[in-house]
């Protein structure tokens, strides 16, 4: 389930009875580096319009972050403040995109008056 960070809407939605579930945020754009674990994709509210990123891990790949964590001698207790670094990690990342975003709108908005302020 995904939260929209800006309205907070459920981002996930039953069809037609179905116990299947579709996104409510549709992916606009998906990238997937070789070097990186996880799909990035970019996704839209349908509610608020507000536009988002997530990263998608496969459970094999966090599965395996715990097993390495383990066998290099770590506790379950050292693994999962890995998993919490990574999550720390992408809440900065989206807090930092959020940033820009707000960032981008309001040189937007200065652009628009500009523009209003030349034509008069």
């Amino acid at each position: 389930m995904l939260k929209c960070p800006s309205c907070g809407a459920v981002s996930f939605v039953s069809t037609g009875g179905r116990q299947e579930k579709v996104p409510d945020a549709p992916s606009i754009e998906t990238r997937n580096k070789e070097q990186t674990p996880y799909l990035r994709r970019r996704r839209k509210c349908k509610k608020c319009g507000h536009l988002f990123s997530t990263r998608e891990y496969e459970v094999s790949e966090l599965q395996s972050i715990i097993h390495a964590a383990t066998k290099e001698g770590q506790t379950l207790e050292g693994s999962e403040k890995h998993l919490e670094s990574i999550v720390t990690e992408l809440e900065d990342t989206l807090a930092e995109l959020l940033s820009w975003a707000g960032h981008v709108n309001k040189q937007k908005k200065l652009l628009k008056q500009r523009k209003k302020t030349d034509v008069n």
